[in-house]
């Protein structure tokens, strides 16, 4: 192509402020510092809705936070549980968990790490006033002892098999030394300190920029800083990407993008198969809702893998439940909603939904369904919008920034949702998600509440045999396909795509960053 049929692609770069653009048609980085020394620039969808691990629940708080904050354990690329903090431990499927923790161990801000700090982090997490959403997944823990200043003992009330994986999501933050008497860290402003390979650098609703910590217990991490920019606009992303001022993408682009980035055969792409569980959730308060048949009709309105094809251009497979197949606890005879609309229908007539004029334009009935601003996520719900029309359903659809709509579904103001769960290993998360207990500020972000699965899931905790332990959580699977409080739609893969000078990434099948402090850049000049 000549340099005169590209005047209007280089005028565009031009405004965008990508004047290293050369007119033979190459694209060069904004800085080609050769080396690690160059900063790492990761795109990201959406801010972080809180960096302290106490308090996070969505995402990207979750997976920037593994970067900054150590647990005692921690779950691997392969989704297997392995040290951390903690060096060793004994009693898996006791009462009684005691760790041996690593020494010589540093904060950020230079205070060493020890079983004090430990005691510290759960004693926030359980205490009522800081209202952690993590607090319901240790209500277990009755006692938590410092034996020596590297050793910590935690007694549970009843023996819990998902202990473990549990202590993963509890990132340690030190003793707050510099509080005032019953204050903390959030009190302070401040953020904690963590003992993770980066710390903080700075924050703002831009970009949040991490520092690499040359004191960290698991060795210096390659990447000397890392900057998370946050692009909302996905078309934004995908251009940024394009002319190298950003080096990496983690499920961060619709599909188009991808297969479009993949053809062209210049960038480094990765796939593993994904834990991340797409759904449509239900409100379980709501009256309408309360009704198990408008919910099978519902699931019998929706054609999933027409959807799933059309969004995801293969990217991602159909889901019976939470658990993907390779799953050791996944249960594959449980009630699949293939696409019927004649079943839907007369489901909606059995719970007194008639249709008010036959093949006529007056719905059965109206619902709300609320997203967030996420363009695959509004891409899907307009889709589940068009279909549910087709059984008589109207469907008024209303996209909301992420803060924003994870507030409203906090809060149940909603009626229908799209939303994920990510990184999904131990079948413990039904208990998260479902039990009664569980209600916002917990996970149960549906309102279900079934006594049954209450005392399944709590069984399944109990039980440390992985052979007794597997039929729990069938029945539980099997009850939750048919009471429906969340009409399962796809897991989608984990799509990594890089510039060619980022090597040394392993993704993971969880979708991690933690990965990221193993990178290393070779930029050509």
């Amino acid at each position: 192509m000549k340099c005169a049929k590209k005047l209007t692609f280089l005028i565009f770069f031009f405004l965008l402020g990508f004047s290293h653009l050369s007119c033979k048609g190459k694209i060069t980085s904004p800085s080609d510092d050769s080396g690690s020394g160059h900063p790492l620039v990761v795109a990201i969808e959406m801010e972080p809705h809180h960096l302290d691990p106490r308090f996070a629940t969505d995402a990207y708080s979750q997976r920037i936070g593994e970067l900054l904050y150590s647990s005692l354990v921690r779950v691997d690329g392969a989704g297997q549980i392995v040290p951390d903090l903690a060096e060793r431990w004994e009693g898996v499927g006791a009462r009684e968990f005691t760790f041996v923790l690593r020494q010589n161990v540093s904060f950020h801000n230079d205070a060493p790490f020890s079983a004090d700090d430990v005691q510290y982090t759960f004693k926030t997490l359980l205490d009522e006033k800081y209202n952690s959403p993590l607090r319901a997944a240790f209500q277990d823990i009755s006692e938590i002892d410092s034996i020596s200043q590297y050793t910590i003992k935690f007694t549970l009330r009843q023996p819990n098999a998902a202990f473990l994986t549990s202590l993963a999501a509890a990132r340690i933050v030190p003793k707050c030394r510099t509080c005032e008497a019953g204050e903390d860290w959030v009190k302070s402003g401040e953020p904690a300190p963590g003992t993770g390979p980066y710390l903080l650098k700075m924050r703002d609703s831009q970009e949040i920029r991490l520092e690499g910590f040359p004191n960290y217990f698991g060795g210096a991490p390659r990447q000397k800083e890392i900057i998370f920019r946050i692009v909302r606009d996905d078309n934004t992303r995908f251009l940024k990407f394009k002319v190298g001022e950003v080096d990496f993408l983690q499920n961060a682009l619709p599909a188009h993008y991808v297969l479009q980035l993949k053809e062209e055969n210049r960038y480094r792409f990765q796939t593993v198969p994904g834990t991340n569980y797409e759904y449509l959730g239900f409100n379980m308060s709501n009256p309408l809702l309360k009704d198990r048949r408008l919910r099978q009709a519902i699931a019998y309105g929706i054609d999933r893998d027409a959807i799933m094809q059309h969004v995801y251009k293969g990217m991602a497979t159909l889901s019976t439940g939470l658990l993907p197949p390779n799953n050791p606890y996944y249960n594959a005879q449980v009630v699949r909603y293939l696409h019927n609309p004649e079943r839907a229908r007369k489901l909606l007539d059995e719970a007194g939904f008639k249709d008010p004029d036959g093949k006529g334009p007056k719905p059965r009935l109206t619902l709300s369904l609320l997203t967030s601003t996420n363009n695959d996520t509004v891409q899907i719900a307009r889709i589940i919008r068009h279909q549910l029309q087709q059984i008589g359903i109207e469907v008024t659809q209303e996209s909301r920034e992420w803060g924003t709509f994870f507030s409203d579904i906090q809060q149940g103001k909603f009626q229908l949702f799209v939303m994920r769960w990510v990184g999904i290993t131990d079948p413990d998360l039904y208990h998260d998600i479902f039990h009664s207990a569980q209600l916002p500020p917990g996970r149960n972000r549906g309102r279900y509440a079934n006594p049954d699965i209450d005392r399944l899931v709590e069984m399944g905790r109990q039980e440390g045999d992985p052979k007794k332990r597997k039929p729990i959580y069938d029945r539980i699977q099997a009850i939750v396909s048919e009471d429906l409080p969340y009409v399962s739609l796809w897991h989608v893969q984990n799509v990594v795509l890089s510039q060619p000078h980022i090597e040394n990434f392993e993704p993971a099948s969880t979708g991690s960053f933690f990965a990221l402090a193993s990178v290393s850049t070779r930029r050509q000049k």
